[in-house]
């Protein structure tokens, strides 16, 4: 009992130093890979604390601003369209497009940065609001907000990215009861339809590296391999967070490998 006390309480200048990391960012300009960078920066010093140490949180952001780089020469809609998240060298693609085609020239980006492990494709395609974006945004804050205040949480150890009322969570969780607790608090917000979860249970083996064999929009591009060699790429034709579908002429669907961990479906 004593040591879980002591575990409890040292979480606390740590959840501090997470609520000051987070609002430092909020006065930067983040709309830049400058501003980008700054920004993570400044989340090195809580980030050292998290589960993948100091040496992985540095590579994760080297390699969050190396994709932002890339999509930004790209192209400026796609850029701002996509939403991003890198987590031990596993990188989730989110956000809203209006073409297959921008879409998958935004996962092909992202496989071109150094070290990247897996990249999970959770883009849809169609028409993003204000109103949409404005409460998305609220609902992320708000799990943000419940998780840090939460003291059986490691927050820090979770990223959060929320399009049209799907939730993406990924990260490490330290027991299977913790990560029950995240995605409680996730779907008893309101205006959630779905909690997608790619979080990995610290106490878990890892998943088995699978080679990529197709030519879909989260596949590496040809003559690309994962930096490790192997690496995944989440499968189904469709990203689990929009309307099943088939593929675009022309658009090889990708391969079966890495699926969410958890996915709930609160329409259902």
């Amino acid at each position: 009992m004593a040591r879980a006390n002591t575990r409890t309480a040292s979480r606390r200048p740590l959840k501090l130093a997470a609520v000051l990391c987070l609002a430092a960012p909020l006065g930067l300009a983040a709309c830049s890979p400058a501003g980008v960078a700054v920004g993570a920066g400044a989340a090195v010093g809580v980030a050292g604390l998290q589960e993948r140490g100091l040496a992985g949180a540095i590579e994760d952001s080297r390699i969050r601003i190396q994709i932002n780089d890339l999509w930004l020469k790209e192209d400026e809609v796609l850029y701002r369209k996509a939403g991003l998240q890198v987590q031990n060298g596993r990188v989730l693609v989110t956000g809203v497009m209006p073409s297959k085609e921008m879409r998958a020239k935004a996962i092909e980006l992202a496989w071109q940065a150094d070290g990247v492990k897996e990249v999970i494709n959770e883009v849809q395609i169609g028409d993003s609001s204000f109103s949409s974006y404005t409460q998305d945004t609220w609902v992320s804050t708000q799990l943000k907000a419940n998780l840090l205040l939460d003291a059986e949480v490691s927050s820090i150890n979770y990223s959060i990215e929320t399009v049209r009322g799907v939730v993406y969570i990924i990260g490490i969780a330290q027991s299977d009861q913790e990560l029950q607790r995240v995605l409680n608090h996730a779907r008893g917000l309101a205006n959630v339809r779905k909690v997608v979860s790619y979080v990995r249970v610290e106490t878990e083996p890892r998943e088995p590296n699978l080679q990529d064999t197709g030519t879909g929009d989260n596949a590496p591009p040809d003559g690309q391999a994962p930096a490790d060699g192997g690496g995944s790429a989440r499968g189904g034709s469709e990203p689990s967070g929009s309307e099943p579908g088939s593929a675009a002429p022309g658009e090889t669907a990708p391969p079966t490998s890495s699926e969410p961990v958890t996915e709930i479906d609160l329409d259902a």
